[in-house]
């Protein structure tokens, strides 16, 4: 299953939270020229609502690492994980790019 997909800025690549059989929701890139996939997250937890960052560096995404879902960023090149809300009631969801 495929979910909250998103398109690089560049238009290359789709990032999407992907659902397979016995490892639940992770987050997934699309390379669209090759067609392959490639995973970006392999955890325990609940990963969605994937968006790129203006610049396609990085993905912001949701997700219930601690219990409680917030906003994290993942940097594309490091592949390093960073929370950046730290809510009680949980965050969904992070409009990344203006709409003109």
């Amino acid at each position: 299953v495929i979910s909250h997909i998103d398109v690089s800025p560049d238009g290359g690549r789709l990032v999407a939270s992907r659902w397979r059989p016995g490892q639940g929701w992770d987050l997934a890139l699309l390379d669209l020229a090759s067609g392959e996939w490639s995973k970006l997250t392999h955890t325990t937890a609940i990963e969605n609502h994937p968006r790129f960052s203006e610049d396609g560096r990085d993905i912001l995404y949701s997700a219930d690492y601690q219990g409680i879902y917030n906003i994290h960023r993942l940097q594309l090149a490091s592949g390093e994980i960073e929370r950046l809300t730290n809510v009680i009631g949980g965050a969904f969801f992070r409009r990344c790019r203006r709409i003109s």
